[in-house]
């Protein structure tokens, strides 16, 4: 999926949050639908060439770092990896972010990444759904990158977040 995609995923996923959780306050709002975007393109950080990894020096030196550990399409797009990124979210945004609970962000982020885990296991290439039990790549269906279907979903996104903004 393209970068547009995985971040109006993100937004739907952190749409869906802030009404799981009755959020209401414009700063909590905030943080939880600005958390699910950054987490729906999180995983991407493996890959040199994502927009993440080169969106500013910071994000692309540390893209640069990941990708020496970690393949694209590998650890970084695992549910383990959300299990930890949900943990060190949940203890450090307490400290980092005062007002809101930390657990919104962890969880918007967490939910974002997990968008992403989601709408890569539609495309040939799937990801590794029970890593470390298992390196098979799953995917569900197989949607090209760019293609029609996902301008479709990219479309559909786009209908659900107008629909919810709107009313």
């Amino acid at each position: 999926m393209t970068f547009v995609t995985h971040t109006l995923g993100g937004a739907v996923a952190g749409m869906v949050l802030i009404q799981a959780t009755n959020a209401s306050e414009p700063i909590a709002m905030a943080y939880i639908a600005g958390g699910a975007v950054v987490g729906s393109l999180l995983p991407d950080i493996d890959h040199t060439r994502s927009k993440i990894s080169n969106s500013n020096l910071a994000t692309g030196i540390i893209s640069r770092i990941v990708s020496i550990f970690f393949k694209h399409r590998g650890f970084l797009h695992t549910p383990v990896f959300i299990v930890i990124l949900n943990a060190t979210v949940y203890i450090t945004a307490g400290m980092l972010v005062p007002g809101v609970p930390s657990s919104n962000i962890a969880m918007a982020i967490s939910l974002g990444a997990l968008s992403h885990l989601i709408l890569d296991s539609l495309t040939p290439g799937g990801i590794m759904w029970f890593w470390p039990l298992s390196k098979r790549r799953i995917n569900f269906l197989s949607i090209r990158t760019g293609g029609l279907a996902e301008k479709i979903f990219a479309g559909v996104f786009c209908a659900f977040i107008g629909w919810a903004v709107m009313g």
